[in-house]
Formats: structure tokens, C-alpha cells, sequence
């Protein structure tokens, strides 16, 4: 009958332990990595998700604004810009001037959605705007506002009229994206406002 030796001494070699300790160090590569992947694509994901988020804010407030202006000042008809500017009546009969721009500083393509009121300070409305980093992409202008009046002339006579909505509906299209660089596209939202309430448009605006 063999009894059992409490003082064994036999355990691990050195070897055994070099190849243990390096399997475990490459399981913990392999693991950290997949995290960090994970954490980044769940990182630029939720980013998008509240770009578009505020994006959509952004135009929603636009529309309420506009529906009630008197006037659009820029662009003019047939023209786009990044900059929006409409003159619109406070509920105390004032006239008020918002201007909302695309300001991108250091002409990165990636930047915001800038609002002011009467010249005021500006305030950032959205971040990572990338209207510029797609035009640079496609070889193409990527405006934010386009005014969809179109000028008609009558008959051989040089006498140039507006269409119906000549100078009150804006196309706005914006690209949005919180990380350019990573694997989601940038997100297109476009819409457009109308100026209902301009009878005269582009006529009388301050500035």
C-alpha cells in the first residue's frame, strides 16, 4: 500500500511557470483590447445617437422661429450660405434679428452650430457639425441653408418675378457626426422651413 508523502517537494518547473504566466499575458492583451473596442463602439455610438438628438432639437426650435419671421435676410433667393439670418416680431411687437452660423475656426471640417440674437453672444446650439469634413470627402459644397426662391421672368419683357414661395422656404441640410474619424458615418438630417408669415420677402431687412 503506497502512503501518501506530505513532503513532497515536487511542483511547477521554471518553464512551466514562463509558459503560464505568458498565456495568461497574452489572454490579457487579447481581453483588454476587445474591451477597449467595445467601450469605443458603444462610446461613438451613444455620440451619434445624441447628435442626432440635437440636431433634430435644433431644427425644431428653427421651425418655430421662422414660421413666425417677417423677413429672411440671408441667404437672398437662389443663393446658399452657413449663415441664416431672419427678422422675426417678439410678443412685445419689437423686431428681433436671429442669425444662426456654421462656425468651423480652424477649418477641420468638424464644427458647431452657432446662435445669436440682435448681435448678442453667441451660443453653441449643436457640436460637431461636419457639413465641411463631408464636402472635403465628396469634392462637393456642403451648405447648411439654400433659400428655394426662384426668380421668373415674363415673356421677352425684363420684368423678373418671385414664385409663390419666393424667398420663404429655406432648405436646411446638415451632416452630424461626434467622431468623423471612427467607423459611423456621418448622419444627413435635412428639412425645410417656411416663412409664412413674409409677405414682402427680403425687403427691409436691417443690417
Amino acid at each position: 500500500m503506497r502512503h501518501l508523502d506530505i513532503h513532497d517537494d515536487r511542483g511547477v518547473t521554471l518553464t512551466e511557470l514562463m509558459v503560464t504566466i505568458m498565456l495568461l499575458t497574452i489572454v490579457g492583451v487579447i481581453f483588454s483590447a476587445v474591451m477597449v473596442s467595445s467601450l469605443d463602439a458603444t462610446r461613438n455610438a451613444e455620440g451619434a445617437a445624441r447628435s442626432n438628438d440635437d440636431i433634430r432639437l435644433a431644427i425644431a426650435t428653427m421651425d418655430r422661429e421662422v414660421r413666425s419671421a417677417s423677413q429672411i435676410c440671408v441667404p437672398a433667393p437662389e443663393f446658399s450660405a452657413n449663415t441664416f439670418v431672419f427678422e422675426t416680431r417678439a410678443t412685445t411687437g419689437a423686431t428681433r434679428t436671429i442669425m444662426y452660423r456654421y462656425a468651423d475656426d480652424d477649418n477641420d471640417g468638424v464644427g458647431s452650430l452657432m446662435k445669436s440674437v440682435d448681435g448678442g453672444q453667441e451660443t453653441e446650439v449643436v457640436e460637431t457639425i461636419v457639413n465641411g469634413f463631408v464636402a472635403t470627402q465628396n469634392g462637393t459644397e456642403e451648405f447648411l441653408f439654400t433659400n428655394q426662391g426662384v426668380n421668373e421672368e415674363i415673356g421677352s419683357s425684363s420684368t423678373v418675378v418671385g414664385s409663390p414661395s419666393f424667398g420663404k422656404v429655406i432648405s436646411v441640410r446638415v451632416w452630424v457626426d461626434s467622431n468623423p474619424r471612427d467607423d459611423i458615418s456621418p448622419k444627413l438630417e435635412t428639412t425645410e422651413l417656411s416663412g409664412r408669415n413674409i409677405w414682402t420677402p427680403n425687403a427691409g431687412c436691417s443690417g
